[in-house]
């Protein structure tokens, strides 16, 4: 698997002080999660379920963590110069760092403060990641769209603010480049919850330039028809899941 160094200090008094390092050369990441147990299912139970608990961070204690991975094996890739830092004080916790190489020239870097918003975790920062072989990295992950020209989803550069929570996904403050095309603006998501039951999208985005047709399959490739669906329908019956949504979009 690799060595590991670690180092951890903690002092007592009216605040606790930890200080925790840890140092790992190498992690094979696939045999990791070839070796971990599969979910039991949860028992089935007829009382409602328990309200949870009000997150919250100590604030009786101040500890620092510093965590550095040189290198992560996983898919037949490498994940290099992965690191974590941050720190525990007053209630919040900052994240210094979170940062790491990908494949496909691709890099990834935050930073921000994870807090407790009305009983309830929050993490707020910012963003910034790059790719300079855009298409190397979505074959890494297993999600390259089929279809699109080669000559396309070649680079990617993006940095933005963000904050999510457990009914809020906000990306503001966007500045995306993607091979020929500026994009800016943000994104707000609004997730289902108590008496809201719809999930909410905002959407505010200027494009300088999209060669819409530069993305889409040569011509003269086989598209699969679209399904019938069954007993026939009316021609706007596959719009239904949109009526579960409610959408502001400005582009």
């Amino acid at each position: 698997i690799g060595r590991a160094g670690r180092q951890t200090r903690v002092a007592r008094g009216a605040t606790s002080r930890a200080a925790i390092k840890v140092a790992i050369k190498r992690r094979d990441l696939d045999a990791l999660l070839a070796q971990a147990p599969a979910n039991a299912p949860a028992p089935a139970t007829e009382s409602a379920a328990a309200e949870p608990a009000a997150f919250s961070l100590p604030t009786g204690i101040n500890a620092v963590i510093d965590i550095a991975i040189d290198a992560i094996s996983y898919r037949g890739g490498l994940i290099d110069n992965t690191k974590f830092a941050g720190e525990l004080a007053n209630g919040e916790f900052s994240i210094k760092q979170i940062s790491a190489q990908l494949p496909g020239g691709a890099a990834v870097s935050a930073a921000g403060a994870l807090t407790s918003v009305e009983g309830k975790p929050q993490v707020a920062g910012a963003i910034e990641a790059k790719a300079d072989n855009l298409r190397a990295l979505l074959d890494w992950l297993q999600v390259a769209p089929a279809g699109v020209p080669a000559e396309r989803l070649r680079t990617l550069a993006v940095t933005s603010r963000f904050t999510a929570g457990s009914d809020l996904l906000e990306l503001a403050d966007l500045d995306l480049k993607l091979d020929n095309s500026n994009i800016t603006g943000g994104v707000r998501v609004a997730l289902p919850k108590a008496p809201q039951q719809k999930m909410g999208f905002g959407v505010g985005l200027a494009i300088d330039q999209l060669n819409v047709d530069s993305y889409m399959p040569p011509a003269g490739a086989a598209a699969e028809p679209a399904p019938t669906p069954a007993g026939g329908g009316l021609p706007l019956d596959s719009l239904k899941p949109l009526a579960d949504l409610d959408a502001n979009v400005e582009l």
